[in-house]
């Protein structure tokens, strides 16, 4: 009995010596929030991993996969995720204990138990963890929409409350009121409470003061205003934004870059020749179609990117020019091909990438800590979440990159996201032309952009309108936040902007869908912007057809630099100073079909293949990049539809499987291009089909049976140059 109660008694003894090292670790507020900001990380993900959710729609297999041939990268981002949500926590974590520490040690009162301090630290933890996850909601909303809004109940009613009514504003009054109370209570019939309230004015006014010298924008007041006069050539600026169309630069929606359209040379129908983004930035740079540089779809092989593409950055960069590109999600294509950029600051598209943007796009609970210049820099694939692009952060980093060309000239491309769809513009724009009451699913973003459209109904259309010219109206701003940079500069009298886009969108007009590149009927995802900005000239406007495929040759004429000779583009340069210069029909393509439900364009009127997920494959030998099955890219390029269009006049050439189909537009008497008239006009007919015919066959992996154009069983697939 005695050896019992001796053995019992070590344990005891043993255990408050544990317990004596043991709970004031455990109690440890930096530990407590460690454990608080990785559990709701950890919940967050637990939701992620159990959904074959994305962009809205049941796309059945992505858990599989998550959990399949990328398990390894998959528990690799976890970590990483989870190591992120940790070190959050324990910085948080200590910053909330000292500032409780502070407030005793400053009202003089005794210190606080470690379990006093540890459930005060994690209220705090708490506090601000819900103030800075509030103010994200409203910041950036369509991050939050499929898990808060979509949710309905108390969630949607929580994101409504807080995005309608409260805001940004709201949320930090009620922290900073809430904050002051805090502090200030206590000192109230407090001996010497007067005196101690001084210095917390004075203390809140400087912090105050402080914040606001930040927003100051020093860079740009102490930079070189001397550099322009050192250089002999101007320096180039191409800003553009994805799926901008020219009819929604309105004074009301966007009103610099209509003041832009009112003071430059204008080109008021400039067509892409293929209105998809990787095929149709190549021919903007290169100055050729996409039958001629070889990438005719948003997945092209790995041969076929590696080619010289002659494209004009490397012509300035062999010039001396200093060249960058700068863009978000939809910029990716950039770092797929090299186009001549030296500096580049975009993301990164390959499977992996995707992977680690789903963990963390779908982490609500760390996603509020991860926003500007830090953020971007430490997660790279930030820049890849198309539901939280930046327009302004992107300005800034176009900004950087110009101060990083030193003395030299440069040439910097801007692609701006916010205007693909989702449509995901951030506060305060994405409310600007949507009506207050929708309660619809499109209320932050239009998400399921991969699925049937036939269930919008016309509340729904105009809400996703209303969501688009939001987005318009946030590149707007930072395009004007960009010219005033340059202005700060002292740069605008030596430098040419051009503002485009590369592509448009159709927004269910004439009983169309919603996107662009599936289709070539009517001017709303064909036609672009097409503006140049140049020092001292006199505003033009042309009204001519002209193809994006001329900006290239234009740029290179105004900057004289010497591109290449082999180039399908004319240069621009006389329209853009009231000369006369050469008309010429306008050509374009459609892109790969994604789905095989298109209305658009049903079975009957196209040659059919596989939907994207056959279609496509996971290149294992190059950085696991997603591309076209070598076995279909003939076939996708044989089944295209093409156009020729003049100034009144558009020739659509259809391949289908019982033959060729060709339908004519009035497009000045039918703009909406509803209304064939090929059987009533034949003579147009013959006099456009030639051009067409010609233009097609231009591909040399091309040729002609009759009407139809097939590929051929010998030739190649791809760049004929």
């Amino acid at each position: 009995m005695g050896s019992l109660s001796s053995l019992a008694s070590k344990v005891c003894q043993f255990g408050k010596r544990q317990c004596n090292w043991v709970l004031p670790i455990a109690l440890h507020p930096a530990l407590l929030g460690v454990l608080l900001a990785v559990s709701l990380s950890a919940w967050a993900l637990a939701a992620t991993l159990h959904s074959d959710n994305y962009e809205g729609a049941d796309a059945a297999g992505v858990r599989q996969f998550l959990s399949g041939e990328y398990r390894g990268e998959t528990l690799q981002a976890l970590g990483a995720v989870l190591a992120l949500s940790a070190l959050l926590g324990l910085l948080l974590g200590w910053v909330v204990a000292g500032a409780i520490r502070l407030r005793q040690s400053w009202l003089k009162r005794q210190p606080l138990t470690r379990l006093a301090l540890a459930w005060r630290s994690s209220l705090g933890f708490l506090a601000v963890y819900s103030t800075v996850w509030l103010d994200d909601l409203v910041a950036r909303p369509a991050l939050y929409q499929d898990f808060v809004y979509a949710k309905g109940g108390a969630s949607r009613v929580l994101q409504i409350w807080a995005t309608d009514h409260c805001g940004r504003l709201g949320i930090w009054c009620f922290a900073s009121g809430v904050c002051l109370v805090w502090l200030i209570l206590p000192l109230i019939g407090m001996p010497g409470g007067k005196a101690q309230l001084r210095k917390l004015g004075l203390l809140v006014l400087a912090v105050t003061g402080s914040a606001l010298l930040t927003f100051i924008p020093w860079r740009r007041l102490i930079a070189s205003r001397e550099k322009s006069a050192q250089q002999s050539r101007p320096n180039i600026v191409i800003l553009a934004a994805d799926s901008l169309r020219p009819d929604h630069i309105t004074k009301e929606v966007a009103p610099r870059l209509y003041a832009a359209s009112q003071s430059g040379s204008v080109f008021d129908h400039a067509y892409t020749p293929l209105a998809r983004t990787f095929p149709a930035w190549v021919s903007i740079l290169t100055g050729n179609y996409p039958h001629h540089h070889g990438i005719r779809n948003m997945f092209p092989r790995w041969e076929t990117r590696i080619r010289n593409f002659h494209a004009i950055p490397q012509a300035f960069s062999d010039a001396g020019y200093f060249t960058g590109v700068v863009s978000d999600f939809a910029g990716d294509i950039f770092r797929r091909i090299d186009l001549g950029f030296q500096d580049l600051r975009t993301p990164t598209f390959t499977m992996r990438e995707l992977l680690r943007e789903r963990l963390l796009q779908q982490n609500i609970a760390l996603l509020p800590w991860l926003r500007g210049p830090v953020a971007r820099f430490a997660v790279p694939v930030l820049r890849e979440m198309h539901v939280a692009s930046d327009a302004q952060a992107l300005t800034a980093d176009a900004l950087d990159s110009i101060d990083a060309a030193g003395d030299q000239p440069f040439f910097i491309t801007v692609f701006y996201s916010t205007t693909h769809f989702p449509y995901a513009a951030p506060s305060p724009f994405y409310k600007r032309f949507v009506k207050p009451g929708y309660r619809g699913k499109y209320r932050y973003a239009k998400a399921d952009t991969l699925v049937a459209e036939n269930s919008l109904n016309d509340e729904d259309i105009e809400q996703v309108r209303g969501l688009f010219d939001g987005a318009v109206a946030a590149v707007d701003a930072a395009v004007g936040q960009f010219l005033d940079g340059l202005t700060a500069r002292g740069l605008s009298g030596h430098t040419i902007v051009v503002l485009t886009a590369d592509h448009g969108e159709s927004l269910y007009e004439n009983g169309r869908g919603q996107g662009h590149g599936d289709h070539l009927y009517g001017d709303e995802s064909l036609r672009v912007p097409l503006i140049f900005i140049r020092p001292g000239a006199a505003h033009a406007k042309v009204t001519r057809p002209v193809s994006s495929i001329d900006l290239a040759p234009t740029l290179c004429e105004l900057a004289r630099v010497e591109c290449s000779k082999n180039i399908d583009g004319q240069s621009l340069v006389a329209a853009i100073e009231n000369q006369p210069f050469q008309r010429r029909p306008v050509f374009a393509e459609t892109g790969l079909w994604f789905t095989e439900t298109l209305p658009e364009v049903p079975i009957e009127k196209r040659i059919p293949y596989p939907d994207l997920i056959h279609l496509t494959e996971v290149d294992k030998s190059h950085s696991d990049e997603i591309v076209i099955r070598r076995q279909w890219e003939p076939l996708s390029i044989a089944a295209k539809y093409r156009m020729v269009r003049d100034e009144t006049y558009k020739l659509v050439y259809m391949p289908t499987r019982t033959g060729a189909r060709f339908e004519l537009f009035d497009t000045r008497q039918d703009p909406g291009e509803i209304r064939d008239i090929s059987a009533q006009s034949p003579e147009i007919v013959k006099r456009l089909k030639p051009q067409l015919m010609d233009w097609i066959l231009q591909d040399t992996s091309l040729e002609r049976q009759g009407d139809l154009i097939v590929s051929r069983i010998d030739g190649p697939a791809g760049a004929t140059q």
